[in-house]
């Protein structure tokens, strides 16, 4: 409300501004009267709390002195041998912990006989001028005459004033005489104040009498018995009350007074220095005291603690006082503002009016008013965007018809026209019996049938008796669309858009505890021979590759008909869960899954193939949770590797141990090296023409002092899977090398070794280079190395393995293949292969010469070697049979058992030595067999 209206409305009646003031001061009167009643009452509950505090710090220093002396007691009459030293040696521990002017003492207490020597026994400890006397020092004390002697006999802190305490005969008080015996009767501590003569400060002396032995005085007899005088402690009751009282009271014109029996004076104590000074006249009269009558540390019944507080107005903080009237005011002026405010309400409902209409215009929601049936009332501009529906277009029309259907959906016309407002308040979800706010998400439509997402907050109005529903419509669609992309980013795959592997993991773990006893399939699959496209083609069409894959187990997963997860693991590893699926059924969704993933892929012009291993597990019989499941499919998927790839595995408890075994050789074999556990043993080769040995084949062997002997076919798939094969290729390729070295200087010069080369060492792009720099830096021949690989690596990447093949070929190095026959090596590639001699694989030697299949394969080996220029190997030769029909049909070379097993070097050498160079020197039976002109093999 601004100033200038206030004016103008009281300019012509100056009566009413008479009536503000007026009524403004009383209002401030009344304001500044409950201020300070408030302030009183706060102050008097303040003081009273800090009178309960008082009595239980009061309590608490009794129980710190009950607490002391009851230790003080124990020492000295568990220790009745100590001196008076060590007395106070332990008081004086005790003093420090113990704040304050607190003295501690030790008083025996003697018969009036024992007098003279107990005072000699004092002397010779070294109280020299010890005398039990009179000497008074409190005011209450008399002449003994017929008490036994109480005296003192040490005190801690010992100074000069509490020096004068040695000797006093405490039984000179007589209320003391009275205490001690109460302390005898009930073995508790007794406490009594006294006035001291000179100062005439009040002062609280506590005792508790000490015995011989404590052990077992339960009763009253058995103290007296055993009393050997006191404990005390003397504390000065003023310090004591005031310290207390300053530590809890902090205003002035505070007073502490302690009245006490006639032998006590009456002390007024004020903590705080009272100055009235600046005290006004009206503080004099509106002046009340808080009092408070407590009982003593002492606990006498004649003994009292009276505490006053003088409160007057000078309590009141000014500061506060102007900020409650300051508050006072902007209260009434509010007030009187809103009685000036009403006067004007009428006048400014059009301004109002005209408002809403404008914010109901310009409102960036669809605002849309009906009646409680839905028919439209209003129909805003936004309302015409949003909606694309002019507004005397809406009008009067059904919200249902208007905008609750699509243009091109004709089931709204089934409902009649109480379904249609049931439709209406059920799709807002109104309650006209209940009427409240509320916001709710709904689908609508525009004029053309546009889905919209839109945020509707309603409000049922009562407008003269009718109902009026209020919706503030917010087209959130772009909104929604938003949030869906993100939550595609971060549950599903960007690549695949398949599940990833923590909404994978997420949603098999809400399957699983919201369905326990449903059988439920995992599939862990792997692709094979990934890494080579990537490699090869590129990481964009290994990318493409992926898609192609994750549609094909879509379409897969989609014809089985279950409910299934579908996840990108990572990289080329795929999983699938099925539910209600069991063993049986996840191997026939597996068997689907790989003959449609080996299917041929192109992808621009590359024609690829690849497979898939895949791991079974199944809950609950291979884990009861989803990492259990996981891992047990995992395993599973890694012996499908083991059995040849494009399979599956249903896992079992003997994958485990498989697994960890697997796991044990690829850790020893990581040190096999460093731990000298490698060697190379030789096979020899014979010309089986002349018997002449023309070269060995090096093949590796390990003995590990854990493991044992490992056998290759063990340890070197491993090898090849962890990459450990490169670090295990170079070794024994740096071991021929320099055997083939050591072998220049002897009669072994020309005999040449012949070097399996795994996959993985032949695809290592500088494999050529680092042998034929070895082999350069041992100043050897290349033609004395022979590169020996399998018939599977030979086959595998045609084009670029030709290309490598005639590098080798080209450097002077000997090239074969192993193991031929048992691939499937395509004879328009053999032809255009580089390859220097193949080896008949052993099963095909086996069955010679009797078995007519393996002749048959052994001759058309032989006669296709040769026809392409290539010398034939037949490996493991075992008999002289074989031997004499692999002669018989011209194979080249042959190495096995018959002619030697794979020697260690040193065996080897001496070998070759017994047998001249030549394997038919020591067999003269064979030897005369192959010389004989008539010699027909089918006589044999």
């Amino acid at each position: 409300m601004k100033t200038g209206y206030l004016k103008h409305l009281f300019k012509s009646n100056p009566k009413q501004w008479q009536l503000l003031i007026i009524s403004g001061f009383l209002w401030l009167l009344f304001t500044n009267f409950q201020l300070t009643l408030n302030q009183y009452a706060q102050d008097e509950a303040r003081f009273y709390n800090n009178v309960k505090e008082f009595i239980s710090k009061q309590e608490i220093e009794i129980k710190r002195s009950d607490t002391l002396l009851h230790a003080l007691s124990e020492y000295y009459s568990a220790q009745t041998l100590k001196s008076n030293l060590d007395f106070r040696h332990f008081a004086s521990g005790l003093v420090k912990n113990n704040q304050g002017d607190m003295i501690i003492g030790l008083a025996s207490l003697i018969n009036r006989s024992q007098k003279a020597e107990f005072e000699n026994q004092q002397q010779r400890l070294g109280y020299e001028s010890f005398r039990v006397d009179d000497d008074f020092i409190f005011n209450q004390q008399q002449e003994n005459k017929k008490y036994a002697y109480l005296p003192v006999v040490a005190v801690t802190p010992m100074n000069p004033k509490n020096s004068s305490l040695l000797a006093q005969d405490l039984f000179t008080i007589p209320k003391l005489v009275k205490k001690f015996a109460a302390s005898l009767k009930s073995n508790s501590t007794q406490r009594i104040l006294l006035a001291e003569k000179q100062s005439g400060n009040v002062v609280q002396i506590s005792i508790l009498p000490t015995y011989v032995n404590n052990n077992y005085l339960t009763s009253h007899e058995q103290r007296l018995k055993a009393v050997r005088g006191i404990v005390f402690t003397i504390e000065p009751l003023e310090q004591v009350l005031s310290k207390i009282a300053r530590e809890l009271f902090t205003e002035r014109d505070l007073s502490l007074i302690l009245r006490q029996s006639e032998d006590i004076r009456t002390t007024k104590h004020y903590f705080i220095d009272e100055d009235k000074s600046h005290h006004h006249a009206i503080d004099h009269i509106f002046n009340w005291e808080f009092i408070a009558k407590i009982p003593t540390m002492s606990n006498a019944e004649s003994q009292s603690l009276e505490i006053r507080e003088t409160w007057h107005l000078e309590r009141l903080q000014t500061w506060d006082l102007l900020k409650y009237n300051l508050i006072a005011l902007i209260i009434y002026l509010l007030i009187a503002t809103l009685l000036i405010a009403f006067y004007r309400y009428t006048y400014h409902l059009q301004e109002i009016e005209n408002r809403l209409k404008q914010i109901f215009a310009t409102s960036q929601d669809a605002v849309i008013i009906t009646d409680e049936k839905g028919h439209i009332e209003e129909w805003n501009p936004q309302a015409e965007k949003t909606f694309d529906i002019k507004r005397e277009d809406a009008i009067g029309d059904s919200i249902v018809n208007l905008i609750m259907g699509s243009a091109k959906d004709n089931d709204l016309s089934r409902y009649s026209e109480s379904g249609r407002i049931e439709l209406f308040q059920r799709t807002f979800d109104l309650d006209l019996d209940n009427p409240q706010s509320q916001t709710n998400e709904v689908l609508l439509f525009n004029a053309h049938g546009k889905q919209i997402t839109a945020e509707v907050a309603s409000s049922i109005l009562q407008i003269n008796n009718n109902t009026e529903i209020s919706l503030f419509v917010k087209d959130i669609t772009h909104q929604r669309k938003t949030e869906e992309a993100m939550t595609q980013m971060a549950f599903y795959d960007p690549l695949t858009g398949l599940e990833n592997r923590s909404f994978f993991k997420k949603s098999v773990t809400e399957v699983l505890k919201n369905n326990p006893y449903h059988q439920v399939s995992i599939l862990f699959m792997d692709l094979d021979g990934f890494k080579k496209v990537n490699d090869t083609l590129g990481h964009s069409v290994g990318d493409e590759l992926l898609k192609v894959i994750a549609k094909r187990i879509q379409t897969t997963i989609r014809d089985s008909r279950d409910k299934v997860h579908i996840c990108r693991f990572g990289g080329d590893e795929f999983i699938i869960m099925l539910e209600n699926v069991n063993a049986n059924g996840a191997a026939n969704v597996s068997k689907r899954l790989l003959n449609k993933v080996e299917r041929t892929i192109k992808i621009a012009e590359d024609e690829m193939d690849v497979s898939g291993s895949i791991g079974i597990a199944c809950y609950p019989d291979h884990g009861s949770d989803v990492d259990t499941l996981l891992r047990h499919a995992d395993t599973a998927m890694y012996q499908s590797k083991a059995m040849g790839k494009n399979t599956y595995s249903l896992y079992n408890e003997n994958m485990e141990a498989q697994l960890e075994e697997k796991l044990l050789i690829e850790k020893h074999l990581r040190n096999a090296i460093e731990n000298d556990e490698l060697e190379v043993y030789y096979q020899p080769q014979v010309s089986l023409s002349s018997g002449h040995i023309n070269g060995v084949e090096a093949l590796l062997r390990w003995h590990n002092p854990t493991l044992g002997f490992v056998p290759p076919d063990k340890f070197i798939s491993i090898a090849e899977d962890s990459q450990l094969i490169l670090k295990l290729g170079e070794w024994v390729a740096q071991t021929c090398i320099e055997q083939l070295q050591i072998w220049q200087q002897t009669h072994l010069a020309n005999l040449h070794i012949a070097m399996n080369v795994s996959s993985v060492q032949f695809e290592d792009p500088d494999f050529i280079d680092q042998i034929s720099n070895m082999m350069k830096q041992a100043n050897l021949p290349n033609h004395l190395l022979e590169i020996e690989l399998t018939e599977r690596t030979v086959m595998s990447n045609v084009s670029d393995n030709i290309v490598r093949f005639n590098q080798i070929r080209s450097s002077g190095y000997g090239l074969s293949v192993d193991d031929f026959g048992t691939g499937y090596s395509s004879l328009s590639y053999l032809k255009r292969f580089p390859l220097s001699i193949l080896k008949i694989d052993k099963s095909f030697v086996d069955g010679i010469p009797k078995d007519d299949d393996d002749k048959s394969i052994a001759t058309a080996i032989l006669n296709l070697a040769h026809s392409l220029n290539m010398h034939v190997v037949a490996e493991g030769v075992e008999t002289i049979e074989q031997l004499l029909f692999l002669r018989e049909l011209n194979c080249d070379f042959a190495q096995g058992y018959f002619i030697s097993r794979p020697l260690p070097i040193y065996e080897l050498e001496e070998w070759l030595q017994l047998n001249k160079g030549n394997f038919y020197y020591r067999h003269n039976d064979l030897k005369q067999l192959i010389d004989a002109e008539s010699l027909r093999y089918e006589n044999l």
